[in-house]
């Protein structure tokens, strides 16, 4: 029994036992290039630039037009379904 004991506790040593790695290596620093955001730093280009003509502004006004009526009738016809039943019973009566 005693030497089970033994056996085990080498066991846990050996499972205990941490590595340590030794990087000799340090990591090197990318140099990154700053890039500037700034609108008038560069000329608009390709799609900002349609965005900001004409065309552009009346797409976008369409786009969120038609996008608010789908959200709101996607989350608002449960509702009126219910209501327009409502309003069904009362003017033709319930089926029974």
């Amino acid at each position: 029994m005693k030497k089970r004991l033994e056996s085990s506790k080498e066991d846990r040593s050996k499972n205990n036992r941490k590595i340590v790695k030794n990087n000799a290596t340090k990591p090197v620093e990318d140099k990154k290039e700053e890039t500037s955001f700034d609108d008038d730093a560069d000329p608009n280009q390709g799609f900002s630039t349609w965005l900001r003509s004409e065309d552009g502004v009346e797409m976008m006004r369409l786009f969120v037009m038609a996008n608010s009526l789908l959200v709101v009738v996607t989350m608002a016809w449960p509702s009126m379904q219910q209501t327009f039943s409502i309003i069904r019973d009362m003017i033709m009566g319930e089926d029974e």
